[in-house]
């Protein structure tokens, strides 16, 4: 037979997953979670996605998908499924080499395989490749298939053939010979943190050796202009070579609808036996979660980006790092945005950790009926100066001018910065840029994290500075913030410096 040997149900296609997948199940290990350690067993939408990506057009030989991704909720096996990928496109048959005497299709081993796993960030690469590392770390693939399993990077042995996780400021990618790439978490490759520049030159180099990506993303942010929307609009337009599919639960107005939330959520999470539900629905409504993230993040929805905040919520999410904590003998720029009545007062703390600004904030919300006390704020700010060298303590001279000229008297490097437009618009837009190429790291605390999305851009003749938006919330964080990183930025180097192994 020099052929397939056709359908023996009506939707049937030739894939070399089946195979594929075989070996997978053989070699690797669950990674994490209650069934960490336990051989690998496909789900059912890997399954779908692996056949589909491996398909064979039974009359060229080629397959069809040149670039594939999907859109899921948060816990479904995302990355390690990526992981597994990573492997097969390392050591399995994963090019087309014709057809058995039955009519089955064959695969072979790509020569000299180049596997990249890409994200914005180190730690979102971490995530993926950590998984595959720990899949891989005591299998008899390490010998069958002669794999140098290293924490940076995995080799083969006596041959070419590497899996290397890139960033988008690991520098030029242009050029290289890469037969495939895993993308993570697209929903944050923004314009801004050099992701949509990635991924370009990620697909150039893979158009030249006739390689492939796969995304798996969470559902996009409409606006936030990322890869994962681009996506999206490609697969609406029928984009050649696109395969692309999406998991939702259906649509639930009240999240508070304990029954029909739960509903939603099995069918979200149909294939995911290891997923807690309750512990889903659990953070659906806590009150720190908003609807629409609740809905994007475990229901699958894509949600609207706010129409005017200066950065959207994905590119601080991006910046997030779970346990970032300030250090003591590390120079610290501290910034103080003061409000009487009516609006909060913040004391924003800033400390360069290798490559990243790490920030800490500390924020007073009086009740209409008081005013601000600020005496709480000057003895914030003596332990500060206690637990920490500062460098500098950035105030605009309103509301703070005697507090200043107490705590400058008790030894504080007060610094005196009025909110003019000349001084403000070039701190906001650098604080902008550093935001938005992840250079900003800060713990995910829900008020901090309001105030500096809450802020957006108005135009003054000298050009854009923040100001409250339509929504007139809090932004006193924001403006504290933008003051720091302004003197954390434009000050001689300090002098202790630890690297970014803290995390």
């Amino acid at each position: 037979m020099t052929g397939w040997r056709g359908p023996t149900y009506d939707t049937e296609f030739p894939t070399l997953f089946w195979k594929i997948a075989d070996e997978l199940e053989r070699l690797l290990v669950v990674p994490g979670g209650p069934m960490a350690g336990q051989p690998l067993k496909l789900t059912e939408w890997q399954w779908q996605l692996g056949a589909a990506l491996y398909r064979i057009d039974p009359e060229t030989g080629r397959m069809p998908v040149r670039r594939a991704a999907a859109s899921m909720p948060k816990g479904v096996g995302k990355s390690p499924f990526l992981g597994a990928l990573a492997f097969a496109e390392l050591c399995l048959p994963v090019v087309f080499d014709g057809w058995d005497a039955n009519g089955e299709p064959v695969g072979r081993p790509r020569p000299s395989p180049w596997i990249q796993i890409a994200a914005v960030s180190e730690d979102q690469t971490d995530n993926c490749y950590q998984q595959l590392y720990d899949m891989l770390r005591d299998s008899p693939a390490l010998d069958e298939y002669g794999v140098d399993l290293g924490r940076t990077r995995i080799f083969l042995r006596g041959q070419s053939g590497r899996i290397e996780p890139v960033t988008a400021s690991s520098g030029s990618r242009e050029g290289q010979p890469v037969t495939f790439a895993v993308l993570e978490e697209t929903q944050y490759w923004r314009p801004g943190n050099g992701g949509v520049d990635l991924v370009a030159t990620i697909r150039r180099n893979l158009a030249k050796t006739d390689g492939r990506s796969v995304e798996i993303t969470n559902a996009y942010r409409r606006g936030d202009d990322s890869v994962a929307e681009a996506t999206a609009k490609a697969a609406e337009k029928k984009a050649a070579g696109l395969l692309y599919s999406e998991t939702r639960g259906p649509w639930v107005e009240d999240l508070t609808d304990r029954p029909v939330l739960m509903d939603a959520l099995r069918v979200a999470y149909a294939d995911c036996p290891w997923v807690d539900l309750e512990r889903i629905a659990e953070e659906c409504t806590d009150p720190a979660t908003t609807d629409q993230d609740a809905r994007r993040y475990f229901l699958g929805w894509p949600s609207e980006a706010p129409e005017d905040s200066w950065i959207s919520p994905g590119q601080w999410e991006t910046c997030r790092v779970p346990g970032a904590r300030l250090y003591d003998e590390i120079p610290t720029y501290v910034g103080i945005d003061v409000a009487l009545k009516h609006d909060t007062t913040a004391v924003v703390a800033v400390q360069r950790q290798g490559e990243r600004l790490v920030c800490s904030a500390r924020i007073w919300t009086p009740t209409p009926e008081q005013v601000l006390d600020l005496a709480a704020v000057e003895e914030h700010m003596r332990a500060l100066a206690v637990a920490y060298p500062l460098a500098e303590v950035i105030y605009d001279p309103r509301f703070f001018e005697r507090s200043a000229q107490l705590l400058t008297e008790e030894g504080l490097p007060m610094i005196e910065m009025p909110q003019n437009n000349l001084r403000m618009v070039p701190a906001c837009g650098a604080a902008y840029r550093l935001i938005a190429s992840a250079q900003v790291a800060h713990d995910a605390d829900s008020t901090f994290t309001d105030q500096v999305l809450a802020a957006a851009q108005v135009t003054t003749d000298n050009g854009w500075r923040l100001s409250k938006g339509r929504s007139r919330r809090k932004i006193d964080a924001c403006i504290a913030l933008v003051l720091a990183l302004d003197r954390a930025t434009t000050r001689p180097a300090p002098t202790r410096d630890i690297t970014s192994s803290v995390w």
